[in-house]
């Protein structure tokens, strides 16, 4: 009976030394890009991951645990969303590491590979003074992807969070259209943003406003 014992454990620790390598064999080659911001788009580039996703799961500074949502996922590559609960004090990067691991064990999937959440930053917004179904032009940095970022431009200030008119978008400058609110109040000043997408929190400063001057 001992004998028989024998063949059946050296049999499961074959397989568990087999799956042991096949599951190290996923490896990221790169990511693109390498820096972007919070509910942009990312993909992660390399070989292993598995023909689908299962349980396995995209993730930044895994030790947090930021899983990404997955948008599409080959044996090669993995299209991904960094989450905008990313948490920062400053507004402006945060360094990381990207990583696919298994939801239904916490085991690493793959190596590491290095990436810079960067956060949206306006630097101005112009006119200055604005009225209802004006334009307003939006200019900074870090804005993302259009095609894929889940963000917005939201208009704020005196109890206010209201989402503008989406006319053009660029990493650098965005184009939006004040829309018609009754909780817009002429005379008041506000503030313009970019907002994480369904509901009121700010990805970038809000330091940047206009003067509402009501209807044209």
């Amino acid at each position: 009976m001992r004998r028989m014992r024998e063949p059946i454990c050296s049999s499961v620790l074959i397989l568990l030394v087999l799956a042991t390598v096949a599951w190290a064999a996923a490896r990221i080659t790169s990511l693109s890009p390498t820096a972007g911001p919070p509910g942009g788009c990312l993909a992660i580039n390399g070989d292993g991951f598995g023909a689908s996703q299962g349980t396995k799961i995209p993730s930044f500074d895994m030790a947090r645990y930021y899983n990404m949502q997955v948008r599409s996922w080959s044996n090669t590559r993995i299209e991904a969303i960094l989450p905008e609960t990313l948490e920062t004090d400053i507004f402006e990067s945060r360094s990381g590491t990207v990583s696919v691991y298994d939801d239904s064990s916490r085991r690493t999937h793959s190596n590491s590979v290095h990436y810079t959440a960067v956060w949206p930053r306006i630097t101005n917004v112009s006119p200055s003074v604005a009225a209802e179904g004006d334009m307003l032009t939006v200019r900074g940095r870090n804005f993302g992807d259009r095609l894929c970022t889940r963000t917005h431009v939201a208009i704020g200030g005196h109890g206010v969070h209201v989402d503008a008119l989406l006319l053009s978008w660029s990493n650098i400058g965005i184009t939006v259209r004040i829309p018609k609110s009754d909780r817009l109040r002429p005379g008041n000043t506000y503030y313009v943003g970019i907002s994480a997408q369904g509901d009121a929190r700010w990805l970038s400063n809000i330091d940047k406003n206009f003067r509402f001057e009501g209807r044209r």
